[in-house]
């Protein structure tokens, strides 16, 4: 099976309001996506999460901007008490079709791998005592050209371990487009069996109350 290796540039950064908005951060030709981010609230931790590919959301404020995927990510993020979201991709073509990926001659992106890095060393240097919250949620679409063992293989450095709101039956980190109401973050477990031990866990409690999607 063909793959694409993992590309390396320079880091990057990304100012982002401290209270409420929403911003994001596309290619020049606006068929790759590689940021999305929205705010609620000042101060507060940030959750980030990496999905499958990008729909229709973009930076516009008061959810003009939003999809459904989003609406119902902020609304978890929200219940377990984060003040903003951070969205990233294994594939950054921007699609509301994920089988148009399969046809894409790089669905990937150059600049996608340097995104999540950034973002997350981002979140480790700001509170290097803490291991940043990383939610997966690609489905079974993330086996595309072995795209997830990529890119898990490329965090294995990074003090943190992945979180998801469970499994498919191929293994994989469960969407959250569908997931229950009243779903809690877990140890995304093929992950965790290989890198050095977490200096903390932030993994949420059930919300008292179910986010409302």
């Amino acid at each position: 099976m063909d793959s694409y290796p993992l590309r390396t540039t320079v880091g990057l950064s990304l100012p982002e309001p401290e209270g409420d908005g929403a911003w994001a951060r596309f290619s020049p030709c606006r068929r790759y996506r590689w940021l999305l981010g929205r705010r609620w609230r000042p101060g507060g931790a940030t959750l980030l999460f990496i999905g499958l590919n990008p729909s229709r959301a973009d930076g516009r404020s008061a959810g003009a901007g939003d999809d459904p995927t989003l609406r119902r990510l902020q609304a978890f993020a929200r219940a377990w008490d984060y003040a903003a979201l951070e969205v990233l991709n294994l594939f950054s073509w921007v699609s509301p079709d994920p089988r148009t990926l399969r046809h894409c001659p790089d669905p990937v992106g150059a600049e996608t791998d340097a995104w999540i890095r950034s973002r997350l060393l981002r979140q480790w240097r700001r509170q290097p005592q803490i291991t940043p919250a990383l939610w997966l949620g690609w489905g079974n679409g993330g086996s595309l050209r072995g795209r997830d063992r990529q890119l898990l293989s490329s965090l294995q450095d990074l003090p943190l371990r992945p979180l998801c709101l469970g499994i498919t039956r191929r293994g994989q980190p469960r969407h959250p487009l569908y997931a229950p109401r009243a779903c809690c973050l877990h140890p995304y477990a093929p992950s965790w069996e290989q890198g050095p031990e977490p200096r903390a866990i932030p993994c949420p409690v059930r919300p008292a109350a179910s986010p409302s999607i």
